[in-house]
C-alpha cells in the first residue's frame, strides 16, 4: 500500500477515533498525537495538493503542472524549440490581429501600417516581424511567406 494511501487512512481513521495519527516523515511511519482541527487542515491539503497534480484544464491527457500548454488542447506536448513551452502556446508569425492564425486579413493590417516607425504615434509593434523599428516591405515579405500554401491575398 502506498504512503499516500496510508496517511489518507490513518487520517480518516482519525476523524473516527480521534487524537492519534499516522504519518510518514522520512519513509518511517510514526505515530502522533494531533487535534482535531489539525487532522481537519491535514485533510483539506491532502484535496488540496491531490486536485493541484490531477487538474487538467484543457483535458489533454496531461495535467496543468507537466502540461507545456495548459490552456490549450496540445495531446502531443510538441515543443520544437525545446524551451519548454508547447508549439500549440507559441505566438503565430505574422498574427498581427491574435485571432490565432496569420491570413489575409493580417496582410491587410500589415499594410496600413507600412512606412511607420517605433515611436511614431500609429506603429504597430506586431506588424514589425523583424524586429528592425520599421514597418516595410521586408516585413510583408516575412508574413507572405508565412502564409498558408495556396492562400492568396490581394
Amino acid at each position: 500500500m502506498s504512503n499516500l494511501i496510508k496517511t489518507l487512512l490513518a487520517v480518516v481513521s482519525l476523524a473516527f477515533v480521534g487524537h492519534f495519527a499516522l504519518r510518514t516523515q522520512n519513509s518511517k511511519e510514526i505515530r502522533s498525537v494531533i487535534s482535531k482541527d489539525e487532522m481537519k487542515q491535514e485533510i483539506i491539503e491532502e484535496q488540496s495538493n491531490k486536485k493541484i497534480f490531477e487538474e487538467d484544464a484543457d483535458d489533454d491527457g496531461f495535467p496543468n503542472f507537466r502540461d507545456n500548454c495548459p490552456t490549450v488542447y496540445n495531446p502531443d506536448q510538441k515543443d520544437s524549440v525545446g524551451d519548454g513551452i508547447g508549439d500549440a502556446c507559441r505566438p503565430k508569425l505574422g498574427d498581427i490581429n491574435d485571432d490565432g492564425k496569420s491570413d489575409c486579413e493580417d496582410v491587410r493590417r500589415l499594410k496600413g501600417f507600412l512606412g511607420t516607425r517605433r515611436g511614431d504615434v500609429l506603429w504597430d509593434y506586431k506588424s514589425d516581424l523583424n524586429g528592425d523599428g520599421v514597418v516595410d516591405r521586408k516585413d510583408l515579405e516575412i508574413l507572405v511567406n508565412n502564409l498558408p500554401k495556396g492562400l492568396k491575398c490581394d
